[in-house]
């Protein structure tokens, strides 16, 4: 009788060094695959273009004209040529609607070529209120492409109304503290007086 022959069991149950070899390498599969997606800021955009600098005034009064200024770098953004690319900017105070270019004014886009770094002025209209406030801006960039807008970065800022009152009012105030002053100080001699007698 010839001696039994062992053969390789190989649907066995896996040794745990290998089990363990296979879940490593799924973790880090998922991780590759998912990482860029995890990553990836939905509300920056391509960023193919994006604001490099913002310039405006932190602290304004009321009544006050004041001027904001927006620098654009175009890295990547072209269409027809390098110096074809169109933008325009949406503004939001306090989460609401304020202005956007492409609906509101009659230039609609403004160009910045591929490349290029272009500084756009907006002259802002007096600040009106009559207490203190504190209002949060938003400004949105947009890259428009045969007609249709692509957000490509967005900026935050606050800025601070103050209520400016005029030197007359504040004579009005020192004239009825003295008036009220003085009442107080006759009254009480009078009570004085009185007492005495």
């Amino acid at each position: 009788m010839s001696p039994a022959v062992k053969r390789p069991n190989w649907c066995g149950p896996l040794n745990t060094r290998t089990l363990s070899l296979l879940i490593l390498a799924a973790f880090f599969s998922v991780f590759i695959v998912l990482g860029p997606v995890v990553s990836a800021n939905p509300d920056a955009g391509g960023q193919d273009a994006r604001f490099t600098k913002v310039s405006y005034q932190s602290k304004i009064l009321t009544n006050t004209k004041d001027v904001w200024t927006f620098t654009i770098y175009n890295a990547n953004c072209s269409e027809n040529g390098p110096n074809a690319s169109r933008f325009f900017l949406i503004f939001y105070v306090d989460n609401e609607l304020w202005l956007n270019e492409y609906n509101d004014t009659q230039y609609m886009t403004w160009s910045c070529g591929n490349g290029s770094t272009v500084s756009r002025n907006y002259q802002i209209r007096e600040w009106q209120t009559v207490r203190p406030a504190a209002h949060d801006l938003r400004v949105e960039l947009y890259w428009n492409r045969n007609g249709a807008a692509y957000l490509e970065d967005t900026t935050s800022f606050s800025i601070d109304v103050m209520v400016h009152i005029p030197l007359q009012h504040i004579y009005a105030t020192g004239y009825f503290a003295a008036y009220l002053i003085a009442c107080i100080v006759l009254f009480s001699y009078d009570y004085v007086l009185g007492l005495e007698e």
